[in-house]
């Protein structure tokens, strides 16, 4: 049987440079992400988070509405919950908020 897929839960993205020039004019991105702040690079407990868009970051502004998930299977899902805040490390050097609403 195929690996079963984690639900996505309604997220909030906070961009670290909100200016719409410089977010994302993408329907998904796929960054590191943690659940502890910090600076990056982050060496150990980061795991790629799914970020899925109806409408691109660039056109909602910030913070821009998502669909979240992990992207591997053994990512900790259970803790993707309403109140989870999570740090997505944008490339090259910001990091953006990720509040996880349902």
């Amino acid at each position: 049987l195929p690996p079963m897929i984690p639900p996505s839960h309604l997220a909030q993205v906070h961009w670290s440079q909100p200016e719409p020039e410089k977010l994302p004019n993408a329907l998904r991105i796929v960054h590191p992400a943690r659940f502890e702040p910090g600076p990056p690079p982050w060496p150990d407990d980061a795991w790629s988070l799914v970020c899925d868009f109806d409408i691109s970051p660039r056109s909602q502004g910030s913070p821009s509405q998502a669909r979240v998930t992990f992207l591997v299977p053994d990512a900790p899902h259970d803790r993707l919950q309403p109140g989870a805040r999570l740090w997505l490390f944008e490339p090259p050097s910001g990091v953006a908020v990720v509040d996880v609403i349902d």
